[in-house]
């Protein structure tokens, strides 16, 4: 029996030993499985086991003739399309084997040749078949997952939202209440709650593909060196981490906090299958990819890959393939938010890549993250601006976002810092106040607004007014509807939910930016 998994086997029944075993040789050069049988009755148990591209049938069984198999076929739903090719020594009553359903007849001894031939229509018909489902299996995957995630994007927009205006409450609050004390304690337990929901809702973006966020051709090698300390905190105690990182990696495009936050969420998954300890290997490496040894999911080219190993608990096959779903983890309730590895799986994606998994229980788990190269050369590093002055001279800024609490919270704090602040709730109302007040400096836009005008439509018609107007983005979430660039890069974006200091240096930063001639 020749073994290949799969729809395309073919059943062959037929009481005599010879006419099977010349089957099966004439068979075997189609490389698909051949699974023989002498009687109806056996015929009947492996059509109810499995399915069948075909089954060469024998007239004359000695239980039950190949007619009643062929009827019984018919009767069942399972069975019912499957195609029969009747084997007969002549004299058979074909009209009554068409009507039950058979396709053909070969008369014995058979040709090796037309054997062959006639089955060969039949496994490639199921293979093409399977294929065919395969693909609209995937492509009903994504689907829902492009239909969940324009949900996640969506709640991940109203989330930041919310945590922009606690974020900015507490901060400020935490700036008025005296360090070490008990109010100002439990202020900052509150703050630093309130961040780590904004990393989850980051991850939502990630999982959701609409995570802002400036990619830039970056070394992995290096990269994974600057952050090993971190991984192995993260890691813990108990956990032997390994790091290969060679500086010569060819340069990604990607987005370096993304890249990070993909290594830890890597990083906890596998310190958390490691409950007694054990060994965490992250390794970078370059690697042409030929058209003769293509992993599933890669195109030929070149490419960056991280693989991430651990000596964890591993997962049985029905659950690893499952792993990179969003939602969906082994952790208790409670430990995990089934994000992890689905981020990192939509990351990957984001930039062109392809992730893999592969687990096997009590061994261990092995993540490779495939990333194209990046063509240009690798940006130098550029020092650290010194501390700037973010206290206002005297400019007036124009602040617009349609969630009440967000503008209110962002005007108190752009007033604390001294500056002139004019609120205005909507696209249409922002143009109203530009048009009243003699003089704005700076325009400060949430980008996802509704009422008929975006913030890239509202900055794009201000600037059209008032060409000096220099302008200030803000979003929790941006996806490129109504984008176009040319306005996009008329002023710097601000990820809400942001801080007291990154609003300051933000808005100081546009304001001392000289436009381009």
């Amino acid at each position: 029996m020749t073994s290949t998994d799969g729809a395309d086997a073919v059943l062959i029944v037929d009481d005599n030993p010879s006419t099977l075993i010349s089957l099966e040789a004439a068979l075997a050069p189609l490389n698909t499985t051949l699974v023989l049988a002498a009687t109806g009755n056996e015929a009947l148990k492996h059509l109810l086991q499995r399915q069948f591209a075909v089954v060469l049938l024998d007239v004359n069984l000695p239980d039950m003739d190949g007619f009643t198999v062929a009827r019984l076929m018919y009767d069942l739903e399972r069975t019912r399309g499957t195609p029969v090719i009747f084997l007969t020594a002549g004299n058979a009553d074909e009209a009554r084997g068409y009507q039950l359903g058979a396709v053909d007849y070969v008369t014995k001894p058979v040709s090796s040749f037309i054997i062959r031939s006639k089955v060969a229509v039949f496994v490639e018909l199921a293979r093409r078949t399977r294929r065919l489902i395969q693909l609209e299996e995937h492509v009903a995957r994504v689907e829902r997952l492009e239909a969940l995630g324009r949900l996640t994007g969506r709640i991940a927009h109203d989330f930041n939202n919310m945590l922009g205006a606690i974020v900015g409450s507490l901060d400020s609050l935490s700036r008025l209440l005296t360090p070490g004390s008990r109010e100002g304690q439990r202020a900052a337990v509150a703050l630093e709650g309130a961040l780590a929901c904004s990393q989850l809702v980051k991850q939502l973006l990630t999982f959701a593909r609409v995570q802002s966020g400036g990619t830039t051709l970056i070394c992995l090698g290096a990269k994974l060196d600057a952050i090993g300390e971190l991984i192995k905190r993260s890691a813990g105690p108990g956990v032997e981490v390994k790091i290969l990182a060679p500086q010569d990696s060819w340069p990604v495009c990607v987005d370096p906090s993304q890249f990070n936050m993909a290594i830890l969420n890597l990083t906890t998954n596998a310190r958390d299958a490691m409950p007694e300890g054990g060994e965490l290997a992250i390794a970078v490496e370059n690697q042409q990819v030929a058209e003769t040894m293509l992993p599933q999911g890669i195109q030929p080219g070149e490419y960056v890959v991280v693989t991430v190993s651990d000596t964890g608990q591993g997962m049985a096959p029905e659950v690893a393939k499952h792993a990179m779903e969003p939602f969906f983890t082994t952790k208790a309730e409670g430990k995990g938010t089934g994000l992890g590895l689905s981020s990192v799986h939509a990351f990957v994606a984001q930039a062109g890549g392809h992730a893999e998994m592969m687990s096997q229980q009590d061994v261990g788990t092995t993540v490779r993250l495939w990333f194209p190269r990046g063509r240009g050369s690798l940006a130098a590093h550029t020092p650290s601006p010194p501390d700037r002055d973010e206290k206002a001279h005297g400019e007036t800024l124009l602040v617009v976002d349609d969630e009440p609490l967000v503008l209110t919270v962002a005007a108190s704090t752009l007033r604390d810092l001294g500056y002139n602040v004019v609120e205005a709730g909507s696209g249409g109302e922002a143009l109203d106040r530009l048009a009243e007040h003699g003089h704005i400096d700076l325009l400060f836009t949430d980008i996802v607004m509704p009422g008929g005008m975006n913030g890239w439509q509202l900055a794009a018609e201000a600037v059209r007014r008032h060409p000096d107007l220099k302008i200030l983005y803000t979003s929790g979430f941006a996806p490129s509807i109504d984008r176009d660039e040319a306005v996009a890069s008329l002023g710097r974006l601000l990820e809400k939910p942001y801080r007291h200091q990154q609003l300051a240096e933000a808005v100081r930063l546009s304001l001392e930016t000289v436009p381009t001639p």
